[in-house]
């Protein structure tokens, strides 16, 4: 995928959230595809940045801290080091949800003082023709037109969506088991 990008951008992947039934009741939750695919993680409301700057590599992904309390009623989510061990990803490199909002920014802020800018913003815009139909990247598109309208938007779908088609020895043997 890091190959496939423009130097000096960010690509976002989600991995999605679970629709509720009821005010206190939610149906299974399925995992974005793309995502599952990059991370390995299935886990509600995690996000994974890929940046390439002057053609280097950098990941950083974003998990719910956890809450004990929540634990008990939803369900236990993964720690830092847990993340880690499922995607690879370096523990440092893992934030908590809540530092997402000014981790963006400060790609997209064109200012001396932030050494990686992103000129391009990759999101998994996958559409349906449903007209209340919203994902995360279609949210997050509409908001890094209206805040940052600058940011070169390319979909990240098809990108992933071809990589996915190809598989090597160890995901055929993955699938067969």
């Amino acid at each position: 995928l890091f190959n496939n990008l423009k130097n000096n951008s960010i690509a976002i992947l989600h991995s999605g959230y679970s629709q509720f039934k009821t005010a206190d009741a939610s149906y299974p939750f399925v995992v974005n595809n793309n995502f599952y695919y990059m991370t390995g993680i299935d886990q509600i409301d995690v996000t994974l940045i890929i940046g390439k700057f002057n053609d280097n590599y950098k990941e950083l992904l974003f998990i719910d801290e956890i809450d004990e309390v929540m634990a008990k009623w939803v369900g236990k989510t993964l720690s830092k080091d847990e993340a880690s061990e499922i995607s690879g990803i370096d523990k440092t490199s893992i934030l908590y949800n809540d530092a997402f909002n000014r981790v963006l920014g400060s790609f997209l802020q064109p200012t001396r003082h932030f050494v990686d800018v992103a000129d391009n913003v990759y999101l998994d815009l996958e559409k349906r023709s449903q007209e209340l139909y919203n994902t995360f990247a279609l949210v997050l598109a509409k908001s890094l037109k209206e805040n940052y309208p600058s940011a070169n938007i390319e979909n990240l779908y098809q990108l992933v969506l071809r990589q996915r088609m190809v598989k090597c020895d160890e995901e055929i043997k993955k699938k067969k088991k």
